[in-house]
């Protein structure tokens, strides 16, 4: 082998064993961590997913001032954060595996600066949600797997949005999940149509807050039309609260008005008059706001936490204006957010009642 490389390989195996030194997002100065290791519990910030059940390089990021690893499922999930125009959140680290050296099928270890890497598109190898950007520390290691699986080879700096558009990656994930997972099982196959029971959040009198006030998004809670954790996504966030001071939490305004216009099929025996205040998150300041009384965007494009269109709210016409100008779209009041506008962006599966789990 040659010697140089052999040096390469050698510090590359070390180095998901010993601390590594990456460069903070947006400045020269070396923030230093240990990378942690996904268990059989964690999961997926954007999807909820389990990460270790799934084949393909995983990610996590850290966010300025927040110590704990932020995980991504896989490599697409991973660079439409760091690339998406309305990431708020400043990234101080992300880290991605090397897969010239981790295992492809049970990947862990090999953790390395995202930033510095080699990244394969196109390639016959499947991740956790189906398609995905294989990664490497090695440009001769990525080369070594094109000659294997396919595929073309980009540096981080030549990655761009459209390439890793989630809103078309969750179809492809979707069709390849169904063809390969699904075909595996040996229990009698799952009905197509399925809806997500969330428990709902009971008003607690010791919070000093009045009943129908917003609140906090608890860390479990989960959004009853898809399942997701609205707290890995807060800036997306919704509520709906009860007369009898029951609160649902939402991933997105999205979710909210599916919500609100299917209530038999989500919340079987409550009505809309039960239905004491609901609210959803200003773009900006991220502050709530009534939902009925928001302004959204319809048709822009920026994606949802859940990678399909969605409906970004805010306080008054002249904030939904400057976001059209940098992200297009047009202005409409909760009142136009109708049935057919929510087909269109709902995912494609039904949620009829009377199957759940």
């Amino acid at each position: 082998m040659n010697p140089d490389r052999r040096r390469l390989l050698a510090a590359a195996l070390a180095g998901s064993a010993a601390l590594i030194g990456l460069a903070a997002c947006g400045r020269q100065a070396e923030a230093t961590l240990v990378p942690a290791e996904a268990d059989a519990a964690t999961t997926c910030d954007l999807d909820g997913m389990l990460v270790a059940d799934y084949p393909g390089p995983k990610a996590q990021l850290y966010y300025q001032g927040d110590a704990t690893p932020h995980w991504c499922c896989d490599t697409v999930e991973m660079f439409n954060t760091l690339l998406k125009p309305e990431q708020a959140r400043e990234i101080r680290a992300a880290l991605v595996q090397d897969m010239g050296q981790a295992d492809w099928e049970h990947p862990r270890g090999h953790w390395f600066d995202a930033k510095t890497g080699y990244y394969v598109f196109g390639s016959r190898r499947r991740g956790s949600m189906g398609p995905t950007v294989a990664s490497f520390r090695l440009e001769a290691d990525a080369r070594a797997f094109i000659a294997r699986d396919g595929g073309k080879l980009l540096r981080y700096a030549e990655v761009t949005p459209d390439m890793v558009d989630l809103s078309v990656a969750l179809l492809a994930a979707s069709l390849w999940w169904y063809g390969v997972y699904a075909s595996r099982r040996v229990e009698p196959e799952i009905p197509t149509e399925i809806c997500f029971v969330a428990a709902p959040t009971p008003y607690d009198p010791r919070s000093g807050t009045a009943p129908d006030a917003p609140r906090a998004i608890p860390p479990n809670a989960r959004c009853p039309v898809c399942g997701a954790f609205p707290s890995r996504a807060p800036d997306w966030a919704a509520q709906v609260i009860f007369a009898d001071g029951d609160a649902y939490f939402f991933d997105s305004p999205l979710s909210l008005f599916i919500y609100l216009r299917n209530l038999p099929r989500y919340a079987a025996g409550r009505k809309s008059a039960d239905i004491a205040a609901a609210y959803v998150r200003a773009v900006g300041d991220g502050r709530w706001i009534a939902a009925l009384q928001a302004v959204y965007v319809w048709g822009s494009d920026v994606p949802g936490p859940m990678r399909r269109g969605n409906l970004p709210a805010f306080r008054n016409h002249t904030d939904a204006r400057d976001f059209i100008t940098r992200h297009g779209g047009s202005v409409t009041g909760s009142a136009g957010i109708t049935a057919e506008r929510l087909r269109a962006l709902e995912p494609s599966q039904p949620h009829p009642a009377g199957r759940h789990t």
